[in-house]
């Protein structure tokens, strides 16, 4: 299952495409990816605290789309194309700042590793189409193994 969760991020993070969730009766975008580890004492509403705090720290975010019909630069008069500047909830960048242009993309460190659950979950739609429920990823995979049908779809750009 980690496999899976890895090739799901790797695909979400991919700069011309974005992925189409059909699950039951509806199709909704996947918005954003959020992973954490839970340790084992960990109440509800302390495991949803962190759940928070990992997302504002450095969530799996899409990354910014190319500018249409292949005008690779960037305007840093409006702000449009420079990496975001969310940041760990300190204040603190995310990344590297040594060696960015004004245009890059992200760049995520991983954290350290802990023990205790892993929790992986996605952002979608259960209704409608705004970004509104956080899927446990082990929810959505028994959905998509529960019919052929239900799947997570990468739609690209052609060149």
């Amino acid at each position: 299952m980690s496999a899976q969760w890895a090739s799901l991020r790797s695909s979400f993070l991919r700069r011309d495409s974005c992925l189409l969730f059909h699950l039951k009766n509806h199709y909704a975008l996947v918005f954003a990816l959020r992973e954490w580890v839970e340790d084992e004492a960990e109440d509800g509403v302390e495991a949803e605290r962190r759940a928070e705090d990992a997302l504002a720290a450095a969530a799996f975010l899409a990354p910014p789309l190319p500018a249409p019909h292949g005008d690779d630069s960037c305007s840093p008069e409006d702000g449009e194309g420079k990496e975001r500047k969310e940041g760990k909830p300190g204040g603190e960048p995310v990344g590297d700042s040594s060696s960015r242009n004004d245009c890059a993309p992200p760049k995520l460190t991983a954290p350290p590793p802990r023990r205790g659950r892993a929790v992986r979950q996605l952002l979608t739609s259960r209704r409608g189409q705004r970004p509104s429920a956080w899927v446990d990823f082990d929810e959505a995979r028994s959905t998509m193994l529960g019919w052929e049908g239900y799947k997570i779809m990468l739609v690209s750009r052609r060149s």
